[in-house]
């Protein structure tokens, strides 16, 4: 995870420019990356947080803590979406949505000229990790049901990239997957054989245009893609 993470950081540093906007979202790949840059108050930035706070084990990893790490690295401007990852009341998140501090970052997000990302897959432990203190059971369940493969930006899709047929998208402050694939370049950030699945679900769906990963990860998307 620490290689492909460097890797992931050395690519960002070829391809960022002045002026551009850079959107992270969370997790130890994303920290990886972040690391692995050098420090460049020569290059001005903005960079974004992606999507809403989580509960997660490690503040550390989390999306807002990771953009004020690059932030500081390149004296950047910061924009940090001050809201919860997840929100279970349609009429509560529509109005958080239309606060002007959430709704200027939301926007800075959707025109991005980079964002970074992990990959997750649909399992138990990656729910109970990324959406602690939530019926984790319930939206498990209703993933699956509706064929949900991965997650990029706390957004769901199947194998084949398409948005699953579930309200539980709309329930996440952040960036949509639609959103997404109009954003320049995506660095999607992944490795191991279980997330082969979720890695070529974001590919088929254009999700990313940018991938690192490791060689058993790639090894079982080739040979998921010759079955398909």
């Amino acid at each position: 995870l620490g290689q492909m993470g460097g890797f992931a950081g050395r690519y960002m540093e070829k391809h960022m420019k002045n002026d551009q906007v850079i959107g992270i979202s969370w997790g130890r790949s994303i920290a990886y990356a972040i690391e692995a840059l050098k420090d460049n108050s020569d290059l001005s930035l903005d960079v974004v947080q992606i999507f809403g706070g989580m509960m997660v084990g490690n503040p550390l990893i989390e999306g807002s803590e990771l953009a004020r790490k690059m932030i500081s690295k390149y004296n950047a401007k910061g924009f940090y979406l001050n809201a919860p990852l997840y929100i279970d009341n349609k009429l509560a998140r529509e109005t958080l949505k239309k606060q002007p501090i959430i709704e200027n970052t939301l926007n800075k997000a959707r025109n991005a000229d980079m964002i970074v990302s992990g990959i997750g897959d649909v399992a138990k432990d990656t729910l109970s990790y990324m959406w602690s203190g939530f019926d984790n059971h319930r939206e498990l369940e209703s993933l699956v049901e509706q064929g949900a493969a991965g997650f990029i930006c706390a957004q769901a899709y199947d194998i084949n990239g398409n948005e699953v047929d579930s309200d539980f998208n709309q329930k996440i402050i952040g960036i949509s997957l639609q959103e997404l694939k109009k954003v320049k370049t995506v660095i999607g950030i992944s490795g191991g054989k279980r997330k082969a699945a979720a890695v070529l679900g974001a590919l088929r769906g254009n999700y990313i245009n940018v991938l690192v990963t490791d060689r058993s990860c790639a090894k079982e998307v080739l040979m998921l893609e010759g079955k398909s």
